[in-house]
């Protein structure tokens, strides 16, 4: 039995319907973080555009030391490697259908 069942049966409840509506709205929001949600390729893109963003937005700075410079610029290169090795899949596929369409002509 999930432990939302459990905790409607703690309260001396049996259905979610005899939740009132800001009880309902906060066993919706549980629910959705129980049932685990997974992430996107779309969400990883979108987390790895705003940290280059942000490191960018960052390197600007003309009091930056020279310890956090290069911290930053690893960490640029670090999330473009990682961005590459996501789009390797697309690039192959883009890269295969050039080349059949090539061989076509």
């Amino acid at each position: 039995m999930n432990i939302l069942k459990k905790y409607l049966e703690k309260k001396g409840l049996t259905e979610f319907s005899q939740l009132s509506e800001e009880e309902k709205d906060t066993y919706r929001r549980w629910d959705d973080v129980l049932s685990v949600r997974k992430l996107t390729d779309d969400d990883v893109k979108e987390f790895l555009r705003n940290e280059v963003d942000e490191v960018q937005v960052k390197l600007v700075n003309p009091n930056l030391s020279q310890r956090e410079d290069v911290f930053l610029k690893m960490k640029l290169d670090f999330i473009r490697k990682i961005t590459l090795f996501l789009m390797s899949p697309e690039i192959e596929k883009r890269t295969l259908e050039q080349n059949i369409t090539n061989l076509m002509q």
